[in-house]
């Protein structure tokens, strides 16, 4: 990679880590753990398909917005700049590559294929619905609680760039999905380079009981959370 395109991908992980899916270089187109046993107000939860996902946000307003889908394809340029930006960046603390994976976009290149998106443009709000969640996805959301008290300030540099960035990510419950869910969270992910430039951006996530999960990507903490809610009404999965 060289020095020009290294140092656009790095400015490019503002983006990947405050929104998900945006990318670097020149390619662009704290909760609980896992409780032992679920508690007796468990509902099983349906599971989505491709043409559930469809038929709730194709061209549909939710929260007064509306959303097209993508295609998942798209996700493989992102997911392949952050693969090479945390393979030749520097982590600090050690091992935190892991959670900056997890508080962005979430996804390997072998996980794209299980993986669903709708987009709003105003605000831009993304919607992403795991259909089949990986044994490292269920592995990185057991352990968030313990990488996020690690990891919650990064910083991450690149060799031959004389600029880092440092990165601070919350994680907190969100209430009101336990018998339907895992987990319920929300990421507050934000973004500052040693030369000043700054992202802010937000992912609120469900992992169901069934192994799949939804995820919102957006700008601002309450619409995340609304479109959470929204989202999940949509498809038919009611929380309560």
């Amino acid at each position: 990679m060289t020095k020009k395109l290294t140092k656009t991908c790095l400015l490019g992980m503002v983006g990947i880590m405050t929104i998900g899916l945006a990318a670097c270089g020149d390619k662009t187109n704290s909760s609980s753990d896992t409780p032992a046993n679920p508690s007796p107000s468990t509902k099983t939860v349906k599971r989505i398909s491709k043409n559930d996902f469809t038929k709730a946000f194709s061209h549909k307003k939710i929260d007064g917005h509306t959303f097209v889908i993508q295609d998942n394809s798209q996700l493989k340029a992102v997911v392949d700049e952050l693969d090479k930006m945390l393979s030749q960046a520097r982590v600090s603390p050690a091992g935190c590559d892991a959670a900056l994976r997890q508080s962005s976009i979430g996804l390997t290149s072998h996980e794209i294929s299980d993986t669903l998106v709708a987009v709003s443009d105003k605000p831009s709000t993304r919607i992403i619905v795991t259909t089949a969640m990986s044994d490292r996805q269920k592995k990185a959301y057991k352990s968030q609680e313990e990488q996020t008290s690690k990891c919650g300030h990064t910083t991450l540099s690149t060799q031959g760039v004389n600029h880092s960035l440092g990165i601070n990510i919350k994680a907190s419950p969100i209430k009101g999905y336990e018998n339907i869910s895992k987990q319920a969270a929300l990421f507050d992910v934000s973004v500052k380079r040693s030369t000043g430039t700054s992202g802010h951006g937000y992912q609120a996530y469900i992992w169901l009981n069934n192994d799949q999960a939804i995820r919102i990507f957006g700008r601002d903490a309450g619409i995340v959370k609304s479109t959470l809610q929204s989202a999940t009404s949509a498809l038919g999965i009611v929380k309560k």
